[in-house]
């Protein structure tokens, strides 16, 4: 059944409208102003658990899959109709520990959900069901290497976990706001952390950080510009000299990029910087940042505990986790991402940028299946340049690239025994990512592509035959020990042939030609 749920949006559009004197303060980041001042920023995460299903019902978690009609993946829990009740996923919870773990929490063995009541009008119960008074996880950090080398521990608060909001659409109607449930009671993770850092340098390399680690041990696919991390900012300055009291903080609400978090960030504190520089209070209060002219502007005063009107769920026993269940966990968890890097840079001998780019994606189960059995330094360079080139081009994330990885492994198999040439496998590549689904052995018997040895080879060898024969100076040089002459003619053979021969066996038989010429 399709859903329809419209509110009125005229208070809402006046809110939003930025005030005539908020103007673009200008940044003195460098100066001597900022010298005397010291940022302190603390950040809360909403990370999107990847799961199959919601936190409290079996509608479909969207996940970044892709685009689906409004209020089509809304269950009637979602959708907060009379008589439903929440019944926890086990799989959110067991990510919210390897979660935990991963960042050197502690898992508490007993932990607890509570209303938290405030009216949006994509929020259907008058409330969100979160952990207020016992998270289930507590303490850890993240160690950080910035930029000039320096390291920099940055401590974490909690992890709880706790169900999303639906999503308000205001440019699709003149006079109406229109609200999709799709989101609604997706499952989150909102990481805490301790106001730790001091820059919008550390806050991004913390972000990035924190994303490349929940794709590495699966828990969250942390695509910013689909929802799936999302990104509150605590600002506040103190002066230098002052180190026991930290100033006045405002929140900047739904940051989507590391840029706007940069941005956002600088652009704040100097605000802050510039009110007590005058004399003015800074206010406790939920700011927005609008990209489109780079400043902040108030949204509504900060609430208090009180405001939210906490409560224990009462639909909802505790969480229990015996010692033996967390170890379970704990004991299948994947290596992290530093050991990752050492291990294929010293082990699999693969280039650093390569490392990265696998690491940063998410993308290392899917390296793992493609390169079991084969040449791991090749086929991961098939993955960087090929396949992330054409996932780029189409505007899909890496998380959804459309080839298995199986695919690519019976690819490389060829590859490596000499069916086919590396360009041939450019052009599989191409195939399957416009939806051919098909074996790669299959397309290529259909399309002739297979190499025979023996006859290739003749065919090289009279081809290096002609280009001798119509090069005498080239190959006096060669006869001269100027072994330079040799990529001239290993280069006409591989374009001759479209690049659908192997260049070592194109350089071991134009190497024989050339001495028995």
């Amino acid at each position: 059944i399709m859903l329809s749920f419209i509110c009125g949006k005229s208070s809402l559009r006046s809110s939003l409208v930025p005030h005539r004197r908020i103007q673009r303060i200008e940044r003195r980041w460098n100066g001597t102003l900022q010298n005397k001042w010291e940022t302190v920023v603390g950040l809360e995460i909403h990370a999107q658990i990847a799961t199959q299903s919601k936190l409290f019902s079996d509608a479909p978690n969207q996940n970044g899959e892709g685009y689906a009609l409004p209020n089509t993946k809304a269950s009637l829990m979602d959708t907060a109709l009379p008589g439903t009740l929440p019944v926890l996923n086990r799989n959110c919870v067991d990510n919210a520990i390897r979660t935990g773990i991963a960042l050197n929490s502690k898992v508490n063995r007993t932990s607890s959900f509570d209303r938290k009541h405030y009216f949006y009008c994509d929020l259907p119960h008058g409330f969100q069901i979160t952990q207020h008074r016992e998270p289930i996880v507590t303490g850890g950090y993240l160690d950080l290497k910035l930029k000039n080398e320096e390291k920099r521990r940055v401590e974490i608060s909690h992890i709880q976990l706790e169900q999303d909001s639906g999503k308000s659409i205001h440019d699709q109607h003149p006079d109406l706001s229109l609200i999709d449930l799709n989101r609604a009671g997706a499952p989150l993770m909102e990481i805490v952390t301790r106001p730790d850092l001091r820059s919008s340098e550390e806050a991004a390399a913390f972000v990035s950080k924190l994303q490349e680690l929940l794709r590495h041990i699966g828990t969250s696919n942390a695509n910013m510009d689909l929802g799936e991390f999302r990104c509150d900012v605590n600002v506040s300055v103190h002066r230098f000299d002052d180190h026991t009291t930290l100033g006045v903080r405002t929140e900047l609400k739904n940051l989507n990029s590391i840029r706007f978090i940069t941005k956002a960030i600088e652009y704040e504190a100097q605000r802050h910087i510039d009110l007590m520089e005058n004399g003015e209070t800074v206010k406790r209060e939920t700011r927005f940042f609008d990209p489109s002219t780079g400043t902040t502007y108030s949204l509504r005063r900060k609430e208090d505990e009180a405001d939210y009107r906490f409560m224990p769920e009462p639909d909802l026993p505790p969480i229990h986790l015996s010692e033996e269940y967390i170890e379970n966990i704990k004991s299948n968890m994947p290596e992290l991402p530093d050991v990752t890097r050492e291990r294929y840079v010293k082990e699999l001998g693969l280039l650093p940028y390569d490392v990265e780019v696998l690491i940063q994606s998410g993308t290392i189960r899917y390296f793992e299946e493609a390169s079991k059995g084969r040449n791991p330094k090749k086929t991961a360079a098939f993955i960087t340049n090929d396949i992330f080139g054409l996932t780029r081009s189409k505007g899909l994330p890496f998380s959804q690239i459309p080839i298995p990885a199986s695919r690519i492994n019976e690819m490389m198999e060829m590859i490596e025994e000499g069916s086919i040439t590396t360009q041939t496998g450019k052009d599989l590549i191409a195939l399957m990512m416009e939806g051919e689904k098909r074996h790669p052995k299959e397309i290529v018997e259909e399309k002739g592509w297979r190499l025979s040895k023996q006859s290739l080879d003749d065919s090289i060898t009279k081809l290096a035959k002609e280009l001798v024969a119509a090069n005498p100076p080239e190959v006096a040089k060669w006869k001269q020990g100027k072994q330079k002459v040799l990529p001239f003619f290993v280069g006409q053979i591989i374009k001759a042939n479209q690049g659908k021969v192997n260049p070592q066996s194109v350089t071991d038989i134009v190497k024989k030609v050339l001495d028995e010429a």
